[in-house]
């Protein structure tokens, strides 16, 4: 019986400092979470990114759809995309940071932090969707131009290539009969 019970001891210890140690790692994070979480998930900076990710999206509208009265470089539009993708990760991080930080609340205790995961969850839904529909619609439109502008030059250089190539075969039949009438 002794050794069961040294056995059980050692088991509740080992379990004593892994929970002691994940106590340590979450204290550790809410004091990040304490200290950087009003200024990284504060309401400016989630409303700043909310209307830069709204403008830039249509901002990358327009210059797919060449609505602007100027020019527009495929190099401006690569860099609204790049603009886009920038937008959204930086909502992904926001959102990441407030899950974590509900989490943590949630792990304590905080009265409202179930209601406040699904608002977060809801906000995550309503921010990322536009941004997601304008990447998709994005990336087919390029993809569709692209085809059009090469699909059209592609194809007419095949069949030009085509012609030159059958043109080639007729003028050797005609070199190789002659060759042949020529040696009977």
């Amino acid at each position: 019986m002794p050794k069961t019970a040294g056995k059980r001891e050692r088991m509740a210890n080992q379990m004593a400092m892994e929970q002691a140690e994940q106590d340590a790692a979450t204290g550790k994070f809410r004091q990040i979470v304490n200290r950087y979480g009003p200024v990284v998930a504060g309401g400016k900076m989630t409303i700043g990114l909310g209307i830069a990710a709204v403008l830039s999206g249509v901002a990358t509208y327009l210059a797919i759809t060449e609505a602007y009265p100027f020019p527009i470089t495929p190099q401006v539009v690569l860099g609204f995309l790049l603009l886009d993708l920038v937008l959204l990760l930086a909502l992904t991080a926001l959102i990441a940071w407030r899950l974590v930080a509900l989490w943590i609340a949630r792990r304590s205790g905080t009265a409202g932090a179930r209601l406040h995961v699904r608002l977060v969850a809801m906000f995550a839904l309503v921010a990322i969707t536009p941004t997601i529909i304008m990447a998709v619609y994005s990336t087919l439109t390029i993809n569709l131009g692209f085809q059009a502008w090469f699909g059209e030059r592609i194809s007419r250089v095949i069949s030009s290539s085509v012609s030159v190539a059958e043109s080639y075969v007729e003028e050797h039949k005609r070199v190789i009969r002659g060759d042949i009438l020529a040696m009977a």
